[in-house]
């Protein structure tokens, strides 16, 4: 298996990048596992990278490593592919998404998402985008997308 980490610089308060490279270069190499970082320059980015991996045919682990909606764009880009897995290594400042699970501190341990359960998820599809847990519409879609650092 392959593991794709997709790291968007612009979520969270602060560019997480080389933090995110260190602790993912001294993980992966200490288990020998076949990884790949890429590093998203614009929206859209963490998407392209994903569908690349699903086109790939080659069995993938793709980490989201940002915030709620760099697991979206991930998430958008594997919807139907049967040879990814998608986890998230949250780095944003909401995170809301993990807040659904029981133990939402086990997504920040990278050496756990390596080799956990996996379990389907359904999507809300909107058009051709996909949502995970929340789709808002109206004053909230409004408010979300007009929100500046």
């Amino acid at each position: 298996m392959k593991h794709l980490f997709i790291i968007n610089p612009a979520a969270g308060k602060y560019d997480h990048t080389e933090e995110l490279k260190t602790k993912i270069d001294i993980v992966c190499k200490e288990y020998n596992l076949n990884y790949e970082i890429r590093v998203s320059e614009k929206p859209g980015d963490c998407t392209a990278v994903t569908k690349e991996a699903a086109a790939s045919g080659a069995e993938t682990r793709v980490y989201a490593c940002g915030g709620d909606g760099t697991l979206n764009e991930v998430v958008c880009g594997a919807a139907g592919a049967a040879n990814l897995a998608v986890t998230h290594l949250p780095c944003g400042s909401g995170n809301d998404f993990i807040k659904n699970f029981t133990e939402p501190g086990a997504f920040t341990d990278l050496n756990r998402l390596l080799d956990p359960d996996e379990a389907l998820l359904d999507l809300i599809q909107v058009g051709e985008d996909y949502s995970l847990s929340i789709c808002s519409m109206g004053i909230d879609a409004r408010i979300g997308t007009s929100i500046q650092k």
